[in-house]
């Protein structure tokens, strides 16, 4: 699928499919080790999609109070790519944890997952319902999927966390990611699967220049899927039309209208002369923020992890 749009802001660049992949694993992990005995959905989302959303936050915040819960909802959170940053009821940002702060960084996937006014988990109640509405069934699967290898592949910072809340509540970890491995899969409706693939899969068919735009803490659009995006644009040999850009914010399109409109003016600019410029950079998206709104600009030099759930169609 061609990109239509020259600027994608907090964009699911995993692709309808991946990024609904990567959520089942997520949801799936925390049933599996924490809820197993709970009637929350993970698939075949109920039509009263506000009550699935208060049910799991309310199971969640019951979990995040014991060592045990705080040690599972980090590995869940690891297994599918969350950001350890979150925002506070209010929906307002919460301080960036520090490196080696395990504390914080476990409370920021927990409000990653359950946290502001748009929480992940109420995203995969409520967006999951409607998806599987639409396509006349679950569109996800995780048939063949290894857990342990995605923990393993998870940022180096939250698989330190997640040793030390499994050290601390006196879980074997190990233990845990057999239980994932036993536990019976999920299988996709195929109808649903070619639904979803007629949305948006991503093979990096790109005819035109190309600036993405995400928050380094969106809980929904996760910034691991900006590799898989990447991959696929370089794979088809369009990685000269392609430019991908970030920010230290938190939540979903958390971005200021200044910052906005730098990414605009850098992408006008690429149109008017036909190449790239320094204007791309983190450096040159700052300046050109700073001189659209008086607060400085928050884009930053980063790598995101390699997307755990790419799908580029069959």
């Amino acid at each position: 699928m061609s990109s239509t749009r020259r600027c994608p802001f907090c964009g699911g660049l995993g692709g309808a499919v991946g990024q609904w992949n990567q959520k089942l694993d997520t949801v799936f992990t925390l049933k599996s080790l924490l809820f197993a005995d709970r009637s929350l959905p993970v698939t075949g989302v109920p039509a009263d999609t506000e009550r699935a959303t208060r049910d799991w936050v309310a199971a969640l915040t019951e979990a995040q109070a014991t060592p045990r819960g705080r040690a599972r909802i980090a590995l869940a959170a690891a297994v599918g790519q969350l950001p350890g940053w979150g925002q506070d009821a209010d929906g307002d940002a919460t301080p960036r944890p520090r490196p080696g702060d395990a504390d914080a960084i476990q409370e920021g996937m927990f409000l990653a997952l359950a946290g502001g006014r748009q929480p992940y988990i109420g995203q995969a109640m409520s967006s999951r319902r409607s998806i599987e509405t639409l396509a006349g069934g679950n569109p996800s699967w995780n048939t063949g999927i290894d857990y342990a290898q995605q923990y393993a592949a998870a940022e180096p910072e939250q698989r330190r966390t997640v040793r030390e809340m499994y050290a601390r509540a006196g879980l074997d970890l190990d233990a845990d990611l057999r239980t994932l491995a036993e536990e019976p899969r999920i299988t996709a409706h195929p109808d649903a699967v070619r639904y979803l693939e007629k949305g948006i899969v991503f093979d990096g068919d790109l005819r035109i220049p190309v600036l993405t735009v995400n928050p380094v803490g969106d809980q929904i659009s996760t910034v691991a899927q900006q590799q898989s995006y990447g991959f696929a644009v370089h794979r088809a040999g369009n990685g000269a039309l392609l430019r991908q850009s970030y920010l230290s914010t938190v939540g979903h399109c958390t971005f200021t209208p200044g910052e906005q409109i730098a990414a605009i003016t850098a992408m006008t600019e690429r149109l008017r002369t036909g190449r790239w410029s320094a204007s791309t950079t983190p450096q040159g998206l700052n300046r050109l923020t700073g001189a659209a709104q008086d607060a400085p600009g928050r884009y930053v030099h980063h790598r995101p992890a390699v997307f755990n759930r790419p799908y580029f169609g069959d």
